[in-house]
């Protein structure tokens, strides 16, 4: 994983992650699935715009006009 600041959030979040007294197991349960849906969703999203960038640097014709 790289060092992005919404990841390193992300894992802070999960690494601080504690479960309040007097909070139920079922919605403990609940955010600790949401937020590692939200974890997958970031590397996701992040590898979704390295590809795009690479797929927008491949077709751009400023780019191959230097090759």
């Amino acid at each position: 994983m790289t060092k992005s600041l919404a990841n390193r959030l992300v894992l802070k979040h999960f690494y601080t992650f504690r479960m309040a007294e007097g909070e139920s197991i079922r919605a403990h349960i609940s955010e600790f699935v949401t937020l590692l849906i939200d974890l997958k969703n970031l590397e996701g999203v992040k590898g979704n715009l390295l590809s795009k960038d690479k797929l927008n640097n491949e077709l751009d014709p400023n780019k191959r006009s230097n090759r």
